[in-house]
This record gives C-alpha cells, structure tokens and sequence, in this order.
C-alpha cells in the first residue's frame, strides 16, 4: 500500500520525533492523534520504516529565512549541530515510489531515497528537500535604498568551519557591484570582533558614497558702502570732526546700490556603484523682500534705486526709504545728515550742526544756532532761536512757532504762531502770523506778496524793517554781482601795478612785449565784466521798483521804530497805529 500512496501524503499526515517502524508507529498510534490514515498504513506495512519528522508549516520560515545560495550556515540562525536535527548523507528518507519525482538533494539508491549531503529534512510546498547545512563563516552584503552606504554583517565560523578574510569581503562587495568608498579598516575589525566573540556582528557600515556638496544660493550684494560707522572725519589739518559721523547712507533715484549674485552649483558627489550624482543648483536671490528698487533692463544683475531716498541693508534685502527718521536729537550721535529724500526727527537740532535734504525736513523740537536747507517744506514743531549763527533755507514752505536772533529763507510761504525778534527773514511768497499774538520786532523782514500779522514793533521803539514787493533773490542776485564786482576791480588793480612795473622798464624784449599784451586784455575783460554786472544790478534794482500788489496788514498795533518799504518806496511809523493795511497806490504812494 505504501508504494501506491503519494509520498506528499505521507510526509504531511506523520508528526513523529524519531525513526519508527511501522509496528511502533503502529502502537502510537493508539495514543497519539495521527490520524485514521496513518493507522492503517503502519497496520498494512509492519516492516516499513518512517524516518524522520520533516518541518512543516510555520517551523518551516525560519529555516528558510536564513538560506543563502541553498546553504544554511549553522552560525546565522544562532545554534549548534546537535540542537537541530541533521540527516548525513546516505541517510535512508523513504522507500522508492511507482511515480517517478526528483527531490533536491534526494537521491534513489536500493529502492528508497536517502540524503545526498549533510542536511536537514524540509518539505517546501508540499516537496520534501534536503537544505546543505555549514559550519563555516559567512557575510552578508546590504545596500541602502540611496545606494549611497553599504553594511556588513558577519556570521562567525562554528566548529570546524571555515572563518572569513577581509579578502572574501571585498569579494563579496565586488560580487555585490560596489566600487568606491569601501573602508577596509571597519571590514577587518569586524571581522575580528566576529571570531573573537563567537556572536554575528550585524549592519556594521563599511562603504560610503559622497554626497554632492551643497550649492551656494545666489545673494544680493550692496555695492555703496552701506556700514553705520559713526565715527568722526578727518578734516584736512589732521582735526577730528565730530559732526560728521555719518549716521545714514543717502542715494540718488537711478543709482546703482546692489548687484545679484546667481547661484551656483556644489561639488559633483557619487554612489558606492560609482555612478555620478550631480550637484544640486543654490537656491536663486530673492529681490522680492527689497523696497524701492528695480532690476536693470541692460544688466540683469544690477539693482538700481527707484527714489531718492536713504538705504538699509537688512537680511540680504535694499530698502531705500524716502524718509529717514531720527528718534530724538541731532546731536554728536547723530552727526550731520544729507540726503535726496526726506527727514523726520523726534527732538531738536543742536547747535552747529547741519542738515541737508532734497525733500521735507520735520522737526518735533527747536531749532539752535543749526544750519538747515531743505528742497521742499520744513516744519518745526518748536522755535528757531540762537545767536544769529542759524540758518533755515527751504525751497518751499517753511511753518514754525517764533524765530529769535536767527536768519530764515524761504521760496514758499512762512507760517509761525508767536514771534519773530532780531532774525532776518526772506520770503518768496507770503508772511502769515497764524496766532492772535503774533508780532515782528527788530531784524529785517522782506515778503514778496505780503505779510499778515498781529503787532509789528514794540513799545521800546525797536528798529524794525518790514520790505515788500519782489521775490528777495533778487537781492540776493543783486549782492552775488556786487561781490563779483569788487572782485573784478581788485583784479583791475592787480594788473595796473603789473603794468606800471613795465612802463618802468627802459626796453622790453619780445617775451615781455606779449606778457603786457596779455595781462592788458585781461584787464580789458574785467572792465568789460564789472560794466556788465553794473548793468544786471540796474535791471535787477528797477525790478524792485516796479509796483506790486503786495500788502502788509497789522490787525493790531503798529508801533514808531518801524519801517515799511514796498517796492523801494519808504514809510517811517512815527506813532502807534492800530488795525491798518499798508499797500500801494495807482500814484505809487504807500497808502494805510
């Protein structure tokens, strides 16, 4: 019966420890759950032997798990020979069958099949094998998924097996396709570790791609020197100048104030296969975080201001402001501050001190013996007071509280709330006291429209010039040529004495003769220049001339020691005069 009953039957019902004959299998089976089948196998076979329990099932994964090339080292699931059971080779498996099957490592020898190594007894799917089993070394190779590292794992050698050499390492690498980064030095104290402590050293890394290095991001780069340095000038006798310190960095609309640099790439880097893995590009410049800024046309990489403004460089970021402001006083801190935008500070000016800008000025406190020019308007929250070493120049309007023993220009109109004593005034447009007790006493005070205000003088007679009628850069274009003339006049004299020095001479050769020449066209030229700015000025006087409807009108009082002068024709206040309105009239009389 046994000949005609499938092997792949036998070898799954019986669940036996150790070599049985039928008639013993026979009597467990009495005792044991076999199975009917089985029962009656051993009962129709008495001299049939079953040999030995194959692994069946769950038993059977671990064995498998650790197979290597149909191998299984003894040393890589952690046991002795003895704790497994092991067939040698010849050892009888089962009697031969009717239908012819091959076996792995099973062989056909006397009508029954016994094992062809030294192995254990599996069946796998349903087909009995026998798994060669060694007692030698072994090593196992690991690759990451990023192909960038490789481990080693190391199964020491059991008894009478064969250890392993760095050599059989490298060959299992090479095998493995791994060409750079191997470390011989781990390779060879694993390897000792190994055999030294009879134990598997697992995962050990002993090859190492290289990365590619890192790409450098592209950056913005400020081309003006940007840097706060507060730090006082050298002035050309060797002095240190604590007012110019520069405390802020002004540029022009258009002006070139950065540059982009553009990323680029890292070092090329490599797998342990030794393929090439590019170098990642930096990240490009992000202009996106500047202000007031564009990128040239022409040149891409040249960033341009689009204001007249003042520059911080921040973060790798250009930001041109249009108004830089100071939090508290214009002082030694501070140093002097020009510029093409705008200033707004908190505090004062301090004496000897300078500020000069293209746009607004705005100052929260007063204003002492400084120097202030603004292209547009200036206000002053405060006063504007000193020793008459101040100046206040704005190309526009000009709004304070009282000037006191100071000088201001404006192209504008001048708005204040309280006074103006002993300051000298110039102003394009018109003068408006704002309050109900402003008043102008002492100084000269010149309006090109017009002057509103309270009270004009005092009590004490102060001399006071009030003047009207023409925009006073006139006056100032008058005094300019005036100073030119004189100018000439001494260079006139210069040459005379030259040429009294030649006149003294009893001959002159020809080099002499074409010095005198030159030096008499020279004082020609002057004449002809002190002749011509003598002519402006003349122009420019009857400018001054020509009536206007410019008016002065003192709400309240008027007082003698004051002076109106509109259009170059003069009125000497003798008494107090209440609430009048000086002007011209048709006549060309100053009518009240």
């Amino acid at each position: 019966m046994l000949n005609k009953l499938n092997i792949y039957t036998i070898l799954t019902i019986i669940d036996i420890e150790y070599c049985l004959t039928a008639r013993q299998l026979y009597k467990l089976s009495n005792v044991m759950p076999t199975g009917e089948l089985t029962h009656t196998i051993a009962e129709s076979n008495p001299d049939s032997q079953f040999l030995m329990k194959p692994l069946l099932g769950e038993k059977l994964k671990p064995v498998l798990s650790n197979l290597d090339d149909g191998i299984l080292y003894l040393s890589k699931i952690g046991v002795l020979k003895e704790t497994i059971n092991i067939v040698s080779k010849s050892t009888p498996l089962f009697n031969s069958f009717s239908d012819s099957t091959t076996f792995e490592n099973i062989v056909a020898s006397d009508q029954k099949y016994v094992a062809g190594c030294d192995g254990i007894f599996v069946q796998e799917q349903g087909i009995p094998k026998i798994i060669p089993v060694s007692n030698d070394a072994m090593v196992e190779i690991g690759v990451s998924d990023d192909k960038m590292t490789a481990t080693l794992t190391v199964y020491p050698s059991l008894p009478g097996g064969k250890s392993l050499q760095v050599t059989d390492v490298l060959k299992a690498m090479q095998k493995a396709g791994i060409k750079t980064g191997v470390d011989k030095n781990t390779i060879k104290t694993t390897l000792l570790t190994s055999s030294n402590r009879k134990q598997p050293i697992r995962d050990v890394k002993v090859a190492a791609g290289k990365l590619p290095g890192d790409g450098e991001d592209g950056r913005i780069e400020c081309t003006i020197d940007w840097q706060i340095h507060s730090k006082p000038s050298v002035n050309k006798n060797g002095t240190l100048d604590f007012h110019e310190i520069h405390s802020v960095v002004a540029v022009n609309k258009d002006q070139v104030v950065g540059k982009i640099i553009p990323p680029r790439k890292g070092t090329r880097g490599n797998d342990i296969f030794n393929n090439t893995i590019e170098a990642p590009l930096g990240k490009a410049a992000d202009i996106s975080s500047s202000h007031n800024v564009y990128v040239s046309t022409d040149d891409d990489s040249t960033i341009h201001s689009k204001i007249d403004g003042f520059l911080e460089f921040t973060n790798s970021s250009i930001i041109i402001k249009e108004q830089h402001v100071v939090s508290g006083n214009i002082d030694f801190h501070t140093g002097n501050i020009s510029g093409n935008g705008s200033l707004k500070i908190s505090g004062s000016v301090l004496n000897g001190f300078r500020l000069n800008l293209r746009d607004d000025i705005e100052i929260g406190g007063n204003v002492g013996d400084a120097i202030i020019d603004a292209g547009k308007n200036i206000i002053v929250k405060g006063g504007f007071s000193g020793t008459e070493h101040g100046k206040i120049k704005a190309g526009g309007d000009v709004s304070l509280k009282y000037i006191e023993n100071q000088n201001l220009y404006s192209n504008g109109t001048l708005t204040f709330s309280k006074n103006i004593v002993n300051s000298n005034v110039y102003i394009s447009n018109y003068i408006k006291g704002s309050g109900g007790g402003s008043c102008i006493v002492g100084g000269y005070t010149i309006a090109g429209q017009g002057i509103e205000v309270a009270s004009i003088g005092n009590d004490s007679g102060t001399r006071t010039i009030i003047e009207l009628g023409y925009d006073f850069s006139i006056r100032e274009k008058i005094e300019s040529n005036r100073q030119k003339i004189e100018e000439a006049i001494e260079q006139v004299k210069k040459i005379d004495r030259q040429i009294i020095s030649f006149s003294e001479m009893k001959r002159l050769n020809p080099t002499q003769v074409e010095s005198l020449k030159t030096i008499a066209e020279e004082r020609k030229s002057h004449l002809s220049q002190v002749e011509s700015l003598k002519e402006q000025n003349e122009e420019l006087k009857n400018k001054t001339l020509e009536p206007s409807s410019a008016l002065l009108k003192c709400t309240r009082k008027i007082y003698p020691g004051v002076t109106v002068v509109i259009n170059g024709r003069q009125l000497e206040i003798k008494e107090v005069m209440n609430g009048k309105t000086f002007q011209l009239s048709k006549e060309g009389e100053i009518t009240f």
